[in-house]
């Protein structure tokens, strides 16, 4: 029987409060999620499964920026079990939710399938609005099991998406008004924080709330980048996601695919921000060090690709040396697939 008062505490949805499920290193064992709220107090958030309580971090907006829109709120609950659906509250928000652990990588012989959508460079204005409408439209053809050239013997009509990947620069915290899509519209000579919010809103809303996002940072990502600094402190964007350490590059693993995101910003030669070098290095060390690990399994990935932002064949890509020792990289050991944005255009290519 579900009462009055019942339905009273759990008003809100998980996209009323823009939650966005993220990953760990290890999504077997653990749910890591970020949410907002409107409420101005910097609140101790909490996740309860059953009579178990986990509490978190809550990010405010500087206190110069009036225009700030959320708090950000971000849990990661540990030492849960594979494969298994939790009934989850949070607070502040008053909001359930179910969400899944992954399976034991490498446990199911017959998890050879793999399904995640991808987006990037988004941006705002009305086209955000137009692309959140096609997100939420989406259905996974009904037929897609029924093509034995994909090597799908399986019937999984209707399964669900693992978790989505954005390849960066999914809004930009500018000075641009946003009436024209629902959002404020902007003060002259002041930067208008609402693109972000607004654009992460939209997703939420229409698509986001089911599945683990994991970001490939762009340069409009970029936490010294004055628009994140600016809206969200020093670590701006990381604080919309919650990603495996350390963040800005790392590993994710799910049945037959090995998936490598790196952060293109991370030049070990011409860094986009002083003092990045060494990070640069430290990136392309741990991108070998992954790659020749992934290698030399007894039973290596079917499937290994690399996300990342900014691209590495052509103009307004990577810094050209950084380009040719990525790119030369990426030959030697054969990677499947390399996910790129940045450009603002739609093109594939194959070698």
């Amino acid at each position: 029987m579900i009462t009055l008062s019942a339905i009273l505490a759990f008003a809100a949805t998980p996209q009323d409060v823009g939650l966005l499920p993220g990953l760990t290193a290890d999504p077997a064992h653990e749910i890591a999620l970020t949410w907002g709220s409107d409420d101005p107090r910097i609140a101790l958030p909490w996740v309860a499964i059953g009579a178990d309580t986990t509490y978190g971090v809550t990010h405010g907006p500087p206190d110069d920026l009036a225009m700030g829109r959320f708090y950000r709120h971000e849990v990661i609950i540990r030492g849960l079990e594979p494969a298994t659906s939790y009934v989850l509250r949070l607070w502040p928000g008053d909001v359930e939710v179910t969400l899944s652990t992954w399976p034991e990588q490498g446990a199911d012989p017959v998890d050879t399938v793999v399904v995640f959508t991808a987006t990037g460079d988004i941006g705002t204005k009305p086209m955000s609005e137009q692309v959140a409408g096609h997100a939420r439209s989406f259905v996974w053809p009904d037929a897609w099991n029924a093509r034995p050239e994909l090597g799908c013997a399986v019937e999984p009509t209707g399964r669900p998406r693992d978790f989505h990947l954005g390849v960066g620069d999914l809004g930009y915290a500018n000075h641009d008004s946003m009436d024209a899509v629902g959002g404020k519209p902007g003060i002259e000579g002041k930067m208008n924080p609402w693109p972000w919010d607004l654009t992460h809103r939209l997703f939420c809303q229409q698509q986001w709330s089911a599945v683990p996002v994991i970001m490939a940072l762009g340069n409009h990502e970029r936490a010294e980048w004055w628009q994140s600094r600016k809206q969200w402190h020093a670590d701006g964007p990381l604080l919309r996601w919650s990603m495996p350490d350390p963040e800005h590059y790392y590993l994710v693993e799910r049945g037959p695919l090995a998936l490598i995101v790196l952060d293109s910003d991370l030049d070990p030669f011409q860094p986009v921000v002083p003092g990045d070098r060494a990070r640069g290095a430290e990136q392309l060390r741990w991108l070998l060090d992954t790659l020749r690990e992934l290698r030399e399994r007894p039973s290596p990935p079917a499937w290994t690709i690399v996300a990342q932002h900014h691209p590495v064949f052509g103009d307004h890509g990577m810094e050209p040396r950084a380009a040719a020792l990525y790119q030369k990289i990426f030959d030697i050991y054969d990677i499947d697939l390399l996910l790129m944005g940045h450009l603002h255009t739609a093109a594939q290519g194959k070698q």
